[in-house]
């Protein structure tokens, strides 16, 4: 059983953080929290939006990043254990030692190629696929310089796997 109060699932879009999420909830005690931090700012602050894809288009970048912020500040600070899936770019050189102090974190990892595939078959659900693949493995390769510094990683390049991954998350918690 994990000593660690919230954990924070990160990596790149298309790592499959959403989807071990629904994983570790099936393997966890009931008292503990799984969230999504896409979902939570859709639930806060969404309207008649349907997506987050739509959501960004109507509001926009710049204020769907001070929201995750926002959101992600607002998670950590609830009382009792949890897990939640941050959205891909939520970590940055700004709050990660920030976010490390009130939390554990665990990089998802996956090769660009893989997280190319997943974005590109449902561009609605990931908003930065409209950018063009040149543009996100530049980001790619600039988020991997952000999660190198974290130590926790677990690698999903075969998302047939994420039950034993998420076994091996549970057994690994400090």
């Amino acid at each position: 059983m994990a000593d660690c109060e919230k954990i924070l699932i990160a990596g790149f879009s298309g790592a499959g953080k959403s989807s071990f999420l629904r994983e570790i909830a099936q393997l966890c005690p009931k008292n503990w929290v799984f969230d999504d931090l896409d979902d939570l700012i859709l639930r806060k602050h969404g309207g008649p939006e349907k997506s987050l894809s739509e959501w960004i288009e109507i509001w926009g970048w710049d204020k769907f990043r001070s929201l995750e912020e926002e959101c992600l500040r607002e998670w950590l600070n609830l009382v009792g254990p949890g897990v939640l899936a941050l959205g891909g770019g939520s970590l940055n050189e700004q709050n990660v030692s920030l976010v490390s102090q009130k939390a554990k974190i665990v990089v998802l990892e996956v090769d660009f190629e893989t997280a190319w595939r997943r974005l590109s078959l449902d561009p609605l659900v990931r908003p930065l696929a409209f950018k063009g693949e040149n543009y996100m493995r530049w980001l790619f390769e600039k988020r991997q310089k952000i999660f190198a510094d974290i130590p926790w990683k677990l690698t999903n390049s075969d998302q047939t796997d994420l039950k034993e991954l998420a076994r091996a998350f549970w057994r690994a918690l400090p």
